[in-house]
């Protein structure tokens, strides 16, 4: 930890910077908030501080925006929404795409198994 911020580490997938929100020790279980709003498909190298890569489970046209449901760090329950008016992305069930996001929140752990947060 250093003062507001923490490093995440995520079981298999690597660290994430994150804000540390009730974190009252090291090295202990978390729950990590990836907000989606604040998700950006094939970002600009080196303009946010957390890259991921996930495959594209599901894309549904929303007309003004898409709703995409991504897996990142092997679960696939995450669902960004796009405007339509963003640009060209390509956005097809079953390919791999690079996203990223400003910090994480994280909090103190209630799960006992070793899911996205553990």
């Amino acid at each position: 930890m250093n003062g507001m911020t923490c490093k995440a580490k995520i079981a298999g997938a690597g660290d994430v910077q994150a804000l540390a929100i009730n974190v009252e020790a090291v090295n202990r279980p978390i729950v990590l908030s990836l907000r989606p709003e604040r998700v950006q498909p094939n970002p600009t190298p080196g303009t946010l501080p957390n890259v991921f890569s996930a495959e594209i489970a599901e894309v549904i046209y929303l007309g003004d925006h898409v709703r995409t449901r991504l897996s990142p760090y092997g679960h696939d329950d995450f669902v960004i929404k796009l405007p339509n008016s963003e640009g060209p992305v390509q956005l097809e069930p079953g390919a791999a795409i690079t996203s990223a996001g400003k910090r994480k929140i994280v909090g103190p752990s209630t799960r006992t198994d070793d899911g996205p947060g553990g």
